[in-house]
């Protein structure tokens, strides 16, 4: 685990692996964690979740992961390659 976030009613984590799992206060001993597959993030180090839309931002090695309160890929904000520059 790298980064955790929390909302009323949820905990978001997300780590090495390329998902965010999002635990439920009132299921957490029943279920397991609800799982989103992020492609585009290899690593996640941060996790920022809009208040009252609850739409997150997922940041890590590849770009930024955006998903809606349902957990829906809203779009997705990729690292351009590095540009190198020859004399």
């Amino acid at each position: 685990m790298q980064a955790i976030a929390s909302v009323p009613g949820d905990i978001l984590v997300a780590g090495a692996a390329s998902a965010l799992l999002r635990y439920r206060f009132s299921t957490i001993d029943i279920d397991p964690p609800a799982k989103y597959p992020m492609p585009a993030i290899r690593s996640a180090y941060g996790i920022d979740i809009h208040p009252s839309t609850r739409v997150t931002a997922v940041s890590g090695a590849g770009g930024v992961e955006l998903l809606s309160g349902y957990g829906v890929r809203l779009g997705v904000l990729q690292n351009s390659p590095a540009m190198s520059y020859e004399e």
